[in-house]
């Protein structure tokens, strides 16, 4: 599920955020996750270490970046 909030130009001051959640297969809409309970994401492999395990810059804390379930950022009640 995706969308926009407060975007344009009389929405300045307001938040502009996407809520993606759940996975597109075939440009359909699923009800798959894509993120745990505690904000990883669920799409990750196995960490290879010193190809993909680098912070700030590896998919296995994505989370943080995003502010995935974090920072009053939380998942919709129900997800």
């Amino acid at each position: 599920m995706s969308g926009w909030k407060s975007a344009g130009y009389l929405s300045l001051v307001g938040n502009l955020h996407a809520n993606i959640l759940y996975q597109y297969q075939g440009g359909t809409l699923t009800s798959n996750k894509l993120w745990n309970t505690d904000g990883s994401p669920v799409f990750t492999g196995a960490i290879v270490p010193g190809l993909n395990d680098v912070a700030g810059s590896s998919l296995f804390d994505i989370a943080n970046r995003l502010n995935i379930n974090k920072n009053g950022c939380a998942f919709p009640t129900g997800y």
